[in-house]
């Protein structure tokens, strides 16, 4: 897999849509509380510390890991020489997941996309392989 982040085929069943309405809500509450000063001062902290993801998903990552420096998907850690531990728990964010649908369903294009829950880890949760 090429991406940096893991993401879940399950965004078809109840609980894969649960897990989105979830995510969505949360940037629901990040967008509203961007109005306060100190929100803005707080979102605009995270983007200069992970500058790369959209502003719904800087939203989510400072709402679950405020502190968090460094932020990477699973393959991303492998490929620097670090290995995330076990047991870490994920910040979870909107990935883009492409699928090709049944051939009844399938549009000139050939692949469709949506929004799934993908998980990025600090770098505090990776430690240096040995």
């Amino acid at each position: 897999m090429s991406t940096s982040t893991h993401t879940s085929n399950t965004t078809s069943t109840t609980g894969g849509q649960d897990k989105l309405a979830a995510l969505h809500e949360q940037i629901s509450d990040g967008v509203a509380a961007l109005v306060e000063s100190q929100g803005w001062r707080a979102m605009l902290d995270t983007a200069a510390k992970c500058h790369i993801y959209s502003l719904g998903n800087l939203l989510l990552i400072g709402g679950q890991a405020p502190h968090a420096t460094r932020v990477a998907g699973f393959r991303s850690w492998q490929s620097l020489g670090r290995q995330v531990r076990k047991g870490e728990r994920g910040i979870a964010i909107l990935a883009p997941c492409t699928y090709r649908p049944k051939a009844a369903e399938r549009p000139e294009a050939g692949r469709i996309g949506r929004a799934g829950a993908g998980h990025l880890w600090r770098g505090s949760g990776a430690r240096r392989r040995r």
